[in-house]
């Protein structure tokens, strides 16, 4: 695992949360995405905490070396992996949405969303759909090109209508088996609701929206897929839920698992744990279906 936050520390754990390793890259990291196989991590920062003062999208790779870039978006609030690894997306402040290959953090493009403030970014499992959320409330969805390259890699939006009322906090993510055919995706907000969206035909050429279930919740901050895709994990005001996919019934639901706000929440590739990180500034990992920290915290 690893984890990142106000401190500027980048650590790396074990799943009986035993610190690996730990770096100081001098900012706020905002977030952090890594490789299924862990070989690649990226942050994005902003901010300053006791280095320069500097909006940086950065990549360590599996010997812990490190590289990074200026990002001209503002503070980096979110980044995104494809699946291969290959490419690279980071956005922020200013809703821009630019695209690196990770192979040396290289520009490939940039591409403006008309929003402030983009709050999330997902890619498709086939890398095919780059999903994008701001404070607006607006979902956008962009067409990632196969070919991209550095003459030619333009994000072109996909015509599909999808908002999620709030004011600052719009989490999403695609389902693991989604394809151009049919895709699912949660989305949640810091006003409340989770809602599931079934998408037809995304990568055909008249995108449908099949179908849209809600039901009331807590803020959630962050939300994931389990592996197994039959399971949804959303983090609020210290709470965690766990959703049935197929009929949002909950499933599994912690109180106070953190002391305040819950900033990140994932499965394990197993889908037999579930890690948590809050404002309090622990890291947790539970045991799923326990209700308790039975792994540990820290």
């Amino acid at each position: 695992m690893v984890s990142g936050g106000e401190d500027a520390d980048l650590r790396s754990w074990t799943l009986d949360l035993n610190e690996l390793s730990v770096q100081n890259l001098n900012h706020t990291i905002y977030d952090l995405e890594s490789s299924y196989d862990g070989s690649i991590v990226l942050t994005g920062e902003g901010g300053w905490n006791g280095g320069t003062d500097t909006d940086t999208f950065r990549i360590s790779d599996e010997f812990g070396l490190l590289t990074g870039t200026r990002a001209p978006i503002g503070y980096v609030y979110c980044v995104a992996l494809s699946r291969n690894a290959q490419w690279a997306v980071a956005s922020g402040f200013y809703g821009d949405i630019l695209v690196y290959e990770t192979s040396g953090l290289e520009l490939y493009a940039s591409k403006s969303t008309r929003k402030k403030r983009t709050k999330a970014l997902e890619f498709s499992p086939d890398g095919t759909v780059l999903a994008s959320t701001s404070t607006a409330g607006k979902i956008q969805l962009w067409s990632f090109p196969p070919d991209c390259s550095l003459d030619s890699c333009e994000l072109e939006s996909v015509p599909v209508s999808m908002s999620h009322s709030g004011s600052w906090v719009f989490p999403i993510a695609i389902a693991p088996y989604s394809d151009g055919d049919v895709t699912q995706i949660v989305s949640g907000s810091d006003s409340g609701k989770v809602k599931l969206w079934t998408i037809e035909n995304l990568a055909g050429l008249n995108p449908n929206v099949l179908l849209v279930r809600e039901i009331e919740s807590e803020s959630v901050y962050a939300l994931d897929w389990s592996p197994e895709w039959d399971k949804i994990v959303a983090a609020g005001n210290g709470s965690i839920t766990v959703y049935d996919a197929g009929t949002l019934d909950i499933i599994f639901h912690i109180e106070n698992a953190h002391d305040g706000r819950i900033n990140d929440v994932a499965f394990s590739p197993d889908g037999s744990l579930i890690v948590s990180g809050g404002d309090d500034g622990a890291l947790k990992l539970w045991e799923f279906g326990t209700g308790s920290d039975s792994v540990g915290g820290q």
